[in-house]
This record gives C-alpha cells, sequence and structure tokens, in this order.
C-alpha cells in the first residue's frame, strides 16, 4: 500500500493530510487523475505517471483561482470539465484544458442565481444537465447557456416535494429517475426526482409500509449495472435493496449473534462482495484485494432482516454510486 502524506519541504506533496470528510471529495477522471478535496488546503490533482501532486487554491488577488480551500464535493463533467463544489463559496467550473475557473454562488438580488453557497453534492446526468445538492437549499439545477439555476426545495404541505432541503447525496439511476439522499430529514430520507413532471415520490421509514427504507437518514445509493437493483447505505449503518420489479425494500442489519448477518465475519469465501463496518467511522466494502471506504456512517447494532451471503456471486465492479 502507498501512503500519501502532505510534506512541508515539497511542493509537490498533498497539501494537507485533512481530507474532505465525505466520499464526494475524492473523484477519478478519464485521463485517470486523482482529484481530492481538502478541508482547508483546497484541491490536489495526483498524476500517478509522475508521481507527483499539483495544488490548485483559493488566491483572493486571484479571480481565475478556485473560490474556497474548504472542498466537499467533486464531479467530472462533459469535455475538459470538473465541477467543485465547497463548503461556503458554492460551485466552480474548471475547464483543465484552458485553466480557466468560473465561480456560481448565491446572489440575494438574483433569485435564478445558486441559492445555497454550501455544494454538498454535484451529479451531471446521461443528458449533460448538471444537479447541484446543497447544505440548506435543496436541489439545483444549471442551465449552463444562461448560467442560471431552477431551485427545488422542501415544501411541508406539498408531499410531492424534495423530502428535504438538505441534498447529501445525488445518484442517477438506468432508467434516468434522480436519487436525492438526505442525513437531516425528519419526514424522507430518500426521494426520487421525475425530471419531466418535476415532482417527488419520497420514501420514508415513518410511512405505514413496511418494505420503504429503514431509515430517515440516507447517506449513499449504488446500483447494479447487472440488475438494476439499488442498494441503499443509510446513516446509522443499515443497508436497503430496492428492486423495481418487486418490493420496492428489503432491509439487511447487523446482529451481533448471527455471523452471516450484515457486518459479520464468516462469511463464505466465495462471496466476491463483502462490507465491513467500522464503529463510528464507517463503511468497508471489499472486492479481492481491493477496499472502498464510505465514512460518516454511524453503527448501532439493529435486529437483523436478511443475511449478507445473499449479496453472493456480486462483485464491486458492478455496482455504480454517485
Amino acid at each position: 500500500m502507498t501512503k500519501y502524506e502532505h510534506d512541508p519541504s515539497d511542493v509537490n506533496s498533498l497539501s494537507s493530510n485533512n481530507i474532505g470528510f465525505t466520499p464526494q471529495t475524492l473523484c477519478v477522471d478519464e485521463s485517470n487523475r486523482l482529484w481530492v478535496g481538502t478541508d482547508g488546503a483546497g484541491l490536489c490533482e495526483y498524476d500517478k505517471s509522475t508521481d507527483r501532486w499539483t495544488r490548485h487554491r483559493h488566491d483572493p488577488d486571484n479571480e481565475n483561482s478556485l473560490s474556497d480551500d474548504v472542498v466537499v464535493s467533486i464531479a467530472v463533467g462533459k469535455g475538459a470539465v470538473l465541477w467543485i463544489g465547497t463548503q461556503s463559496s458554492g460551485l466552480n467550473r474548471f475547464d483543465r484544458e484552458s485553466g480557466k475557473w468560473t465561480h456560481y454562488v448565491h446572489s440575494p438580488d438574483n433569485p435564478d442565481s445558486l441559492n445555497d453557497n454550501w455544494i454538498c453534492s454535484i451529479l451531471e446526468d446521461a443528458d449533460g444537465v448538471l444537479w447541484v445538492g446543497t447544505k440548506k437549499g435543496g436541489l439545483n439545477k444549471l442551465d449552463q447557456e444562461r448560467s442560471s439555476f431552477s431551485h427545488f426545495i422542501h415544501d411541508p404541505d406539498d408531499p410531492e416535494s424534495i423530502g428535504s432541503n438538505e441534498v447529501w447525496s445525488l445518484h442517477e439511476d438506468q432508467s434516468g429517475g434522480l436519487w436525492t439522499c438526505h442525513i437531516v430529514s425528519p419526514t424522507s430520507g430518500l426521494s426520487l426526482f421525475d425530471k419531466h413532471k418535476g415532482t417527488f415520490v419520497r420514501y420514508s421509514t415513518g410511512s405505514k409500509n413496511p418494505f420503504s427504507v429503514s431509515s430517515n437518514s440516507v447517506s449513499r445509493v449504488f446500483e447494479d449495472r447487472r440488475t438494476r437493483v439499488l442498494w441503499v447505505v443509510n446513516h446509522d449503518g443499515r443497508i436497503d435493496k430496492h428492486d423495481e420489479n418487486t418490493t420496492p425494500f428489503l432491509h439487511w442489519a447487523h446482529d451481533s449473534n448471527n455471523s452471516n448477518s450484515l457486518g459479520g465475519f464468516n462469511q463464505p469465501p466465495a462471496i466476491e462482495f463483502r462490507v465491513r463496518f467500522l464503529p463510528g467511522l464507517g463503511v468497508v466494502v471489499q472486492h479481492d484485494d481491493c477496499w472502498f471506504f464510505l465514512p460518516l456512517v454511524q453503527f448501532f447494532l439493529q435486529p437483523p432482516q436478511l443475511s449478507l451471503t445473499q449479496l453472493a456471486g456480486r462483485t464491486v465492479n458492478d455496482f455504480q454510486g454517485v
């Protein structure tokens, strides 16, 4: 395993050891370059061919620079575009070929501007439309030609509005549906947006449907490319399965008395997809000698629902997430 750390004496090292606190701060572009968002030291770009890091920092004297050194989300766009979300200074568009930075920020005098400067998540869909999940402003849609935004916010009196104004992560399924995940929501941890109708379907653990999501605090959604089954990672450590052709949601949870439950350590050797929980830290997904870490998933012991062994036969490469 290779370890990368900040070296104060080396300008070509990682700019900080304080990496962003969500999976959205790591991404790989089509050139196999790794982009890393830091908490206070800007954006880092790693070129494996040269084993060098390039730092992109906010410069208050240079408008053509990153708008904020606290980076909380990154997404690869079409062409040479990289989208970067910050904690307090809005959205950045970075043209990797020209080196040009474009900033999108909230303006109280412009109702068509971005409505919140804390950008939790970014997704460019199959049609090239950019969707932006914010901390308090719900879901924003960018019209890149007009540089204007449409806003989709929670309305407690409208059941077809988004479930929460805090959009932690985004996922577009193979049918074109846009899923919004909410960690802080009293009403709905997961919403499905119909782009054509402009309406949402909310999934809530408070509903009377026992086959809805098991939590109102959802961190991420992954999709099995072969079966189109969705796997929903809840903030409290449980995992839900959604198959549109059968029962909407089934639940997996850890059982300390069952070694074959989620997080157990006696899964059959032939299983290709394994999940481990690190108490208080997050979820580790294993495939052979490859490990993937999903942070900020709290660890609670819950009654078992289904065995993890039912995931046998799938590999990590079959799953895609936001």
